[in-house]
């Protein structure tokens, strides 16, 4: 029990237990005690009061939780959205992938379409080559024969045919 007929001769010993190793003292002059960045965890507060005539002591215990940022909750979310974040950049990385495939389909396509139009460009001009060698042929010794021709019946049936 303190005497508070002299608070003034009344001397403090006090010790956060898990934080101090001994016990702190101060007078009546500072009867406060400043403790700044604790670990999250929990803490007993003691203090003891020495005067000539009596002697008392408080307990006080101290739950300090961590900040929101430390929680168990918050490092989940880390967790997740770190493994959200591999997820989308593997698909993306699929992605890409796929796009560049179908470039690559798409260029090889218009290659092969190209080479099998001038196959055919080749084939007709050919074909029309073919064609056109007999036909000459064939129409040179007829031209001359219509020139020298003077039979009006003959020319009109070589030139109807």
């Amino acid at each position: 029990m303190v005497d508070f007929h002299q608070p003034e001769k009344v001397n403090y010993l006090y010790k956060l237990e898990g934080f101090d190793e001994d016990w702190n003292k101060t007078d009546a002059s500072k009867r406060f005690a400043n403790y700044t960045n604790l670990d999250p965890g929990q803490y007993k507060f003691i203090v003891k009061t020495e005067n000539s005539s009596v002697g008392s002591l408080a307990e006080l215990n101290i739950n300090i939780f961590p900040p929101w940022w430390k929680t168990i909750w918050a490092y989940s979310l880390y967790v997740l959205l770190f493994a959200m974040t591999l997820i989308l950049l593997y698909k993306l990385k699929v992605r890409r992938i796929k796009l560049r495939h179908e470039v690559e389909m798409s260029r090889f396509e218009a290659k092969k379409l190209q080479e099998i139009n001038e196959l055919k460009s080749n084939f007709f001009e050919n074909i029309s080559h073919e064609f056109r060698t007999p036909l000459t042929l064939i129409l040179g010794p007829l031209k001359d024969l219509m020139g020298s021709e003077n039979n009006f019946t003959k020319k009109n049936y070589i030139n109807n045919g």
